[in-house]
């Protein structure tokens, strides 16, 4: 086991990523010892982190730039939270890292974030990013169910940073009425995603995101499968996983 979950992102020097605390209101809750399993599911590397905090498990899926994050809530969680719950990750920085937005603009204090993805530009060139992130719950299972699932909403988020200790802090909160909700079937899922690459690479992560910072391609659907009989329009990279991102449509737009 071992208390909530750390790891270091690629790079050198390397970002440093911790579980941070709970907060209800006035409360705060940090991470547990967690039961740590890891494996292989549909070609991608599984690592979940079981009681993070109570009723609530972190799942990690890892698959060639990119690093997938759930937080996954369960019922006995969910219907005991009577006030607004943020979840808190920590992300230790080198001496020299620039934040910033997806237009570029650098942060270096507190702000709101929701509906945007930040990354942290490395003295080495590297560059980590955290997108926005996404919260629905258990009455859908595909992507496509879930894009089109009424629990599907976007979270509000939120960046602190504390360049004295080097440490920037992002929360991502979800309403009491959303997991109170009587329609709301668990568990509940936040979906936030991270990407791994260098700077002068740029689209590398495969999703649409420049590493310098601006959105350059358009994406429809994260292609997860060689489907050429489909008549639906596919825009985006397919995930081989012998053969890394494997570039299907590209649309460059201004």
């Amino acid at each position: 086991s071992t208390q909530g979950y750390r790891y270091g992102a690629p790079g050198e020097p390397a970002v440093t990523v911790q579980a941070g605390d709970l907060s209800l209101g006035t409360e705060r809750l940090s991470p547990r010892a967690a039961t740590f399993s890891q494996y292989e599911k549909n070609g991608y590397t599984v690592s979940a982190y079981e009681g993070v905090y109570p009723g609530i498990d972190v799942i990690f899926q890892d698959s060639s730039v990119l690093r997938q994050r759930s937080i996954v809530i369960h019922e006995t969680a969910g219907r005991s939270f009577t006030n607004d719950v943020t979840f808190w990750e920590e992300y230790v920085i080198p001496a020299g890292t620039v934040v910033r937005t997806s237009s570029g603009e650098a942060i270096s204090e507190s702000r709101d974030i929701t509906g945007d993805h930040v990354s942290f530009e490395l003295p080495s060139g590297f560059v980590f990013g955290v997108s926005d992130a996404i919260v629905f719950d258990a009455s859908a299972q595909t992507p496509d169910e879930i894009d089109m699932s009424p629990s599907l909403q976007s979270v509000s988020s939120r960046i602190e940073i504390d360049s004295a200790s080097g440490i920037a802090r992002i929360g991502l909160t979800i309403p009491a009425t959303y997991l109170q909700d009587a329609v709301r079937k668990y568990p509940v899922t936040i979906d936030p995603t991270y990407y791994f690459c260098h700077d002068n690479h740029s689209g590398e992560a495969g999703w649409g995101i420049q590493c310098s910072g601006g959105i350059t391609d358009l994406y429809l659907v994260d292609l997860n499968q060689r489907n050429t009989n489909d008549t639906d329009l596919y825009l985006g990279y397919y995930n081989d996983v012998n053969q890394g991102n494997v570039r299907v449509t590209r649309h460059p737009v201004a």
